[in-house]
Parts: structure tokens; sequence; C-alpha cells
């Protein structure tokens, strides 16, 4: 996008209110109470449109709507950061350090739920922002769709966008990032407000109930004999023991393990560590709201004679496993090639779980060439509802563009991997 048009790109988004009653004149708006929650709004499309009436509901206390979206999200479209445990626990404890704020939207048909917008604002720079709800500790920003609304929630959102915009209210600008483009494969509802393409592929890999199967379809029979035969010598040098924790003390202690180790390797790559003492406490936080038995987050250990060597954390959500993050111990156990090793044992136990997809995160690795048959490309909606919000959004616009050049030329990226790693070790 040219810097040119950036103001006609971005103030195009939110708040032609003029154009947005004309064009849905029937739209009645009930008379706000005197709780915090802004009362259900009303939309009545004109004659010849093929959608249905629906009734948006924005919801700003969470609990209220807790029961709701614990139910709808066993059966909807939704990703791992729609869940609503996953948002409750962040709004809990890194969202309220950030100030965030939750901004639902739920639209029904005739009674029944046919999505959840789960939104925020967050003040960024002295402003408050309109993000998805875990903003930034989300890899996808989705709705929940229901299945039978699923097919015609691009043409809806696309149509009744400023609208419901202006029902959330109390936002500057608009930053919702990290949309994957394609998503149980139709694209992204939100696609037709799109602002630009974002850095990061992300991949996928359609799973089998047979692992070997699966081995077999991608990469064939000499890989699969060469696996087991690898395995084999391994067990026979070192005790070797891969599973999920036995009880939710053995999952805070991994999980500690897990935060250490993830650290440690990316300070020898030059970089800081990826979470800080309220992104900890977040997940810990997940770790004493989910039901045991059926946990959200599962964190799958390698042990190589009692030493965890190698993690791997995911959750599941709507039959993906959603991997989240990967960790690998230093010493000499890495000659056995751990990391590698708890990929495919994760992947095994998805295939035996029968679940159907796992999900790489976004991110672009040779690992996940190799394992992924599915690709899609990310892209972010920007939007200001006044000056102050162009003016931020115009900043935050350029500055994705430019990281996005950055992650795909091969030369400046190296020469920023070089520039972090001289900035990390600087006494």
């Amino acid at each position: 996008m040219k810097t040119a048009t950036l103001a006609t790109a971005l103030t195009r988004r939110v708040g032609d209110k003029a154009a947005d009653y004309a064009a849905h004149p029937k739209r009645t708006v009930a008379a706000e109470g005197g709780g915090a929650a802004a009362a259900p709004q009303t939309i009545a499309v004109p004659d010849g449109e093929a959608f249905p009436v629906l009734t948006l509901e924005i919801h700003r206390d969470l609990e209220t709507l807790l029961p709701i979206w614990q139910g709808f999200e066993q059966e909807a479209h939704a990703t791992l950061f729609q869940n609503s445990l996953w948002c409750r626990a962040w709004l809990e404890t890194a969202g309220a350090r950030l100030g965030a704020r939750p901004v639902i939207v739920a639209g029904r048909a005739a009674g029944r739920l046919c999505f959840l917008l789960p939104l925020q604002t967050r003040p960024r720079q002295g402003l408050r922002v309109l993000e998805w709800l875990g903003s930034p500790n989300h890899n996808y920003g989705y709705p929940l769709l229901a299945h039978g609304f699923a097919a015609q929630a691009g043409e809806w959102f696309a149509a009744h966008w400023h609208l419901l915009l202006d029902a959330a209210g109390g936002f500057d600008a608009v930053a919702l990032t990290a949309n994957p483009a394609e998503m149980f494969g139709r694209p992204h509802p939100l696609a037709g407000w799109r602002t630009l393409s974002g850095a990061d592929p992300s991949f996928a890999l359609a799973l089998e109930p047979e692992f070997e199967t699966l081995l077999h379809r991608k990469f064939g029979n000499s890989l699969s004999r060469q696996r087991r035969r690898k395995e084999a010598r391994l067990a026979q040098l070192v005790d070797t023991s891969f599973g999920l924790p036995a009880n939710r003390e053995e999952a805070h202690t991994l999980l500690d393990t897990l935060f250490a180790q993830h650290a440690q390797r990316l300070s020898e790559r030059g970089v800081p560590p990826a979470f800080g003492p309220d992104e900890k406490r977040f997940f810990h936080r997940i770790l004493d709201l989910q039901d045991e038995a059926a946990p959200l987050l599962h964190l799958y250990r390698l042990t190589l004679d009692g030493a965890v060597v190698a993690m791997l954390a995911g959750g599941v959500q709507a039959g993906t496993f959603w991997a989240l993050m990967t960790s690998l111990a230093p010493g000499h156990m890495r000659r056995f090639s751990p990391g590698d090793m708890v990929l495919r044992r994760t992947i095994e136990a998805c295939c035996e779980r029968g679940i159907a997809r796992y999900d790489f995160s976004p991110g672009d690795f040779s690992y996940k060439r190799r394992w992924a048959n599915e690709a899609t490309e990310s892209f972010a909606i920007l939007a200001a509802a006044n000056l102050r919000g162009l003016l931020w959004a115009s900043a935050m616009l350029l500055a994705l563009q430019a990281k996005r050049r950055i992650k795909r030329t091969p030369v400046l990226y190296r020469a920023a991997q070089r520039l972090r790693l001289w900035l990390f070790r600087r006494p």
C-alpha cells in the first residue's frame, strides 16, 4: 500500500455512520440499562439481503457470558486462542496488568447464537485500541462461528462491520492482527477488511488415525524404518520416557522447566526471553483453572535418563492441536536430536487420541515445511475512529510493513538478526 493512500485506506474502515445508517434504515437500538454491559442491539436487515436478522449483544463482563461461551465453543469453529478458559486466564493475569477490558460481541438469529467476536480495548501509547482478546499473546485472531453460520459469515461481516464497530465503541483505533487468511477450510470471515498482509505464514498438518500411515504419506517407508532404528538404538543407550504430567503439581513444575529451557535456547540465538512474569502467570493460571481430566494446556515432555531434555506445549480446540512453544535443554543430550523426537512423539500422540489436525503456529521454519501439508498467510486490519487514532494506525501500518519487508528479504533478515544479537550481548 502506498503512503499516499494511507489515510483513505484507514479512515474508510471506521466511522462512516451516515452511510451505515442509510444502508440499514430498519436498525433499532435498545435503551441502555444501568449496568456496565451494553444492552442488546437489534439489526433488521433490509428486504432482499440474504442475511438473517441478528441481535448483537455487547458484553463487557466476562463472567456473565462464560456459561454460554463454554457451551458454544464445544461445537463452534474456533482456535485455541478464542477458548473461554484461555481468555479468562489472560484477563486475570497479563491482561489485567496491561489494562485490557473485554468487548465481546455475540450475534444471534432467532435466539440461536451465530458467532462470538472476542475483542478487547487496551491502552497503547495513550490511546485505547480495539484488538482481539488476548493480544498480544495470541497466535490467531478469529471469531467463534456456528457451523450453520460459517458459510455466510464473510458476507455478513463485510456488510455490517461498520455497524458492529459503532456498537462496540470506546476506542480510538483498531488493530486486529495475526488473522489467518484461511482457517477451517474457509477464508477468514473478516478478510474483506484486510489492510495489509502479515509477515509470518503458518503451517498445519492433517493427521491420520495411524501415525505410521502418516509417516508413509509424508516421507515414505524409508524414514519410518529409519525412525524406528534410531529410537531403538537410543533406548539401548539411555532410559527414554515421553508423556504428559501425572497431576497439576507436576504440570506447574514442568511449565517452569519449559520457560527456563525456552529462555536459555533463545539466549543462545541472541534473543531476549519471550515470556515475562505476567505471561508466566497467565500459563500457570490456565493450569489452575483447567479440568485435569480434560486439560486445555498439554505439556509433553521427553526425558532421557530421568532428565527433561525437550518439551512441547500446546492446546486442543475444535479437533486441532495448536502448538504453542518448544524447549530444548542444553548439554550433551542434544546429540540425540531430542527436539525432533519430541515433535514426532507429540504428533504420534495426537494421532492416537483421534485429533484431526496439528497446527504448527505462525513462523516460517524448515521443520514446519517438512511436516506440513497446509500453509496460509496472515493479514492485519487497521482502522481509525478519530484523528489521534489515524496517526497511531498510520504508524502501526508502517511498522508492520517494515517488519514484513525485513522478514521476507533474506539479506535484511540476516542483518536484523546480527543486529539483534549484538544488542542482546552488549554489557
